[in-house]
């Protein structure tokens, strides 16, 4: 239960700086005489901090907020402030959470300095520039937008004038206010609700605003986020009278494993594209339902997660006296709850240090890597915490195995879990208005048309649509949105897959269908690849990737917010375009053919036909590097090939072994297929070049079956063993290849393998002409 003191410091948190969007939307300051009350005054007889008093007109005119919380929060730059001791939380926690960042807009003054500040042209600039590790990277800036309408960051964006950037400013805080002022209830009760709808808010309008414009062309922090980290910070320090703070990070095992317990072949052949897509997501909700059970018990609101993907979180938290009781406490009844759902299959291991406010300030890489040591000492202790022998002995009440996964006894058609992870993966499908909800306090009722609920001993999370969730009528303790920017936070859950109209319904296409999807007059016969991708060294990257003097934790949080950015809202897009360019007759009901089965906050698993999945490989690295400008920041790829009927699961094994091979490169940033790995740098060119051979055997300037025995010869491991057949292949290409420009490509490209060091360049030569062959038809 969040308590009132705290909810109030966690929204003044949150708002404390919305005005600087107001006083952003104009080019010289009309704040009135009371709303100065609220901007310190300058030696000099001036007023700073005007955005203070736009903030006081917020919550006055728009939130309809009565005078005592909107002097505590927009009070927060005097000193001392009024209204103690909200007040004092707010100021404290912001001045804190810039106090790295920035020196605070002190240039932020009124028309009696002639107001020659030009804060209303600055943009965001992309956190990715700042990432040096020796290689090429440019600035490079966002447009101001809302974050759903948003694209990747650009280099050279001009600069409006001061006019015109102001505009842009009050095109978006309109949107802002008319959203606001379209709440059937209002949003000036400081509420649980209202908390969410302004978190919900802020993220989709000012996570591309800058926080500060004292920095001019280096502002790296959104208002977003440093707001969020501000409401934070302040609802610790109205729990606790400490000067330090807590970090708490976990870590979820057995993911993969999970993931993949699937059984396939014979009639679970056409589940298995549902318990797929369903395994992904519901790890995804046990993360989050993990996450929230931290929350409740120290009684935080969503601020308090600094970053949480699909098998961790780290969450900020207040040092109280009873810390480490209430942590053991909720720890053990996780672990145990989790236990008898899982057994041992899914787990986690936490751990928590203690920083103080200075060590907060510069978030040192030291305290990190203390952080994740202890998270993986305690990965060698798993269910030491309830480590009884009872624990470990179960008999089954059946010898029946749950015919989905083959492991678990059930008495039932299939295993609990299967059959909540099937109704997941339906009700996600027939619903674009998605959130979940998470209850600690009492279960739920929900219509099955409306939600899906899941227990986890005496708490539960649910999946539902906005019906479900009106139901409920904030009988939950937290929720989330998916996809969209509504209620409390905003996750980005990118598995997107190919559907097929099902009556009135849709369902999920299984693998052989999906694999047809790449039609085979353009590609040849189907066949079905696994792509696995995920970030290089990044690790290495949020450690010691910034610039140690202005490395901080908020800078971490646009860092982590913005990898999620990518791989869960923009992903989906590329997905769709590839796809269109593969297919361009692509039935309307189905806008993709990637099955994206897991994409995190670094990493991706998408299944597809296999000449889609080797363009989408191309287009994800081409717009990651777009999306960050930055050549310190790469990605590697593994592609496995099979026939649609072989097992995926095995198939995922293999491209994940195709991926280690990338990770082996010297500079990694490459993609292996056929057990060869090329520099991304070089693949697009190789895609150019197997296009370029399709076109040669459609156009019968050499047949297939004479490339075939072309590439048969070709694929060679010894530099001798070549050099022994260049004669043969030579004599064979001038007696049947008629082309003289085809024939000629081919003995320059075999006349360049001059030597052992060559080797690389024949080996690329071969997977060329394995994929040529791969995607035509033999006539």
């Amino acid at each position: 239960m969040i308590s009132q003191n705290i909810l109030d410091a966690a929204l003044g948190g949150l708002l404390h700086d919305i005005g600087k969007m107001g006083q952003r939307t104009l080019t010289r300051s009309d704040l009135t005489e009371q709303e100065k009350y609220m901007t310190p005054v300058h030696k000099g007889g001036y007023h700073t901090h005007l955005h203070a008093g736009y903030t006081s007109r917020f919550l006055q005119d728009i939130l309809k907020q009565d005078s005592k919380f909107e002097a505590a929060v927009s009070s927060h730059h005097l000193n001392p402030p009024l209204n103690q001791p909200l007040s004092g939380y707010i100021q404290d926690a912001d001045r804190l959470a810039a106090q790295i960042d920035r020196d605070d807009d002190i240039g932020d003054t009124d028309q009696a300095t002639g107001e020659k500040s030009s804060f209303q042209q600055v943009r965001l600039n992309s956190i990715f520039s700042e990432i040096d590790f020796g290689q090429n990277r440019k600035d490079s800036k966002f447009r101001l937008s809302t974050l759903s309408s948003s694209s990747s960051p650009e280099t050279g964006l001009p600069v409006s004038s001061k006019k015109e950037a102001a505009e842009e400013y009050a095109g978006l805080y309109q949107q802002l206010i008319d959203e606001i002022l379209a709440e059937p209830q209002g949003l000036s009760s400081r509420d649980r609700h209202s908390f969410d709808r302004i978190l919900g808010l802020l993220y989709e309008y000012a996570s591309l605003v800058p926080a500060s414009t004292y920095e001019g062309d280096r502002t790296f922090v959104s208002l977003y986020d440093h707001s969020k980290l501000t409401a934070a910070i302040g609802s610790c320090y109205a729990a606790s009278d400490s000067d330090c703070f807590r970090l708490l990070e976990f870590d979820i095992s057995g993911i993969q494993n999970f993931i993949f317990q699937v059984t396939e072949g014979g009639q679970q052949k056409t589940g298995i594209a549902k318990a797929l897509r369903g395994r992904s997501l519901f790890i995804s909700l046990v993360t989050d339902f993990i996450v929230h059970a931290y929350l409740h018990a120290f009684g935080m609101t969503q601020a308090n997660i600094l970053f949480s993907t699909g098998g961790g979180a780290l969450l900020l938290l207040p040092d109280t006296e009873d810390y480490d009781r209430k942590l053991k406490a909720t720890s053990q009844q996780l672990l145990r709850d989790l236990f008898d759902i899982f057994h041992t299959d899914i787990t986690y291991v936490y751990a928590s240090i203690r920083v103080t406010r200075d060590e907060f300030i510069r978030f040192k890489p030291d305290k990190a890597i203390e952080l994740k040591s202890i998270l993986e000492e305690e990965k060698t202790r798993k269910f030491s915490e309830i480590a009884e022998s009872e624990l470990f002995h179960e008999e089954p009440s059946t010898q029946k195995l749950c015919p989905l996964c083959e492991h678990v006894f059930t008495t039932q058609d299939i295993c609990p879990i299967c059959d909540i992870i099937t109704r997941l993966s339906d009700f996600f499908v027939k619903n674009d208005d998605l959130y979940v909800v998470f209850s600690y306090s009492g279960q739920p009722e929900l219509d099955d048309k409306d939600g899906v609920t899941f227990d986890i001993g005496p708490a539960s999370f649910s999946l539902v649509n906005t019906k479900g969730l009106e139901s409920l009528h904030d009988s939950f303790s937290y929720v989330e949105t998916i996809n969209r920017s509504r209620l409390g936070l905003t996750r980005y859950i990118a598995n997107d897959v190919p559907l097929y109209p099902n009556g009135k319904s849709l369902r999920i296409q299984n693998f052989e269908e999906i694999a047809k999807l790449a039609p085979e007059a353009n590609w040849g016969d189907p066949k079905l690849a696994i792509l696995k991708m995920d970030v290089d060294n990044l690790g290495a990257i949020f450690a010691y990737g910034l610039p140690r003097e202005t490395r901080s934790i908020s800078k971490f949080l646009t860092l982590s917010r913005l990898m999620e950015v990518f791989f869960g809202k923009q992903l989906p897009e590329i997905c769709q375009d590839v796809s269109l360019a593969v297919n361009p007759d692509l039935d309307s009901a189905t806008d993709t053919m990637f099955y994206i089965d897991y994409a995190g906050g670094d990493d991706l698993v998408i299944i597809g036909p296999a000449a889609g999945i080797l363009r989408l490989a191309d287009e994800i690295h081409s717009k990651f590097l777009e999306f960050t400008h930055n050549e310190n920041l790469t990605i590697s790829g593994g592609v496995f090939i099979q026939r649609p009927q072989e097992p995926v699961r095995f198939g995922i094994q293999k491209a994940e072994g195709q991926l280690e091979l990338s990770k082996s490169m010297p500079d990694k940033n490459s993609l292996t297929l056929l057990s060869t790995s090329i520099p991304f740098s070089q693949y697009h060119g190789l895609l150019q070049t197997v296009d370029a051979c399709r076109g040669d055997i459609r156009e019968s300037r050499i047949s297939r079956t004479n490339f075939y025995r072309l590439m048969s010869v070709l694929d060679v491991d010894d530099f001798n063993e070549f050099s022994r057949r260049v004669p043969v292949l030579l004599y064979s290409l001038s007696r049947t290849v008629q082309d003289p420009g085809c024939r000629n490509h081919w003995v320059r490209e075999i006349s360049a393998i001059r030597s052992p060091e060559d080797m690389p360049a024949l080996r690329r030569l071969v997977l060329i002409m394995k994929l040529a062959i791969m995607e035509t038809r033999e006539e």
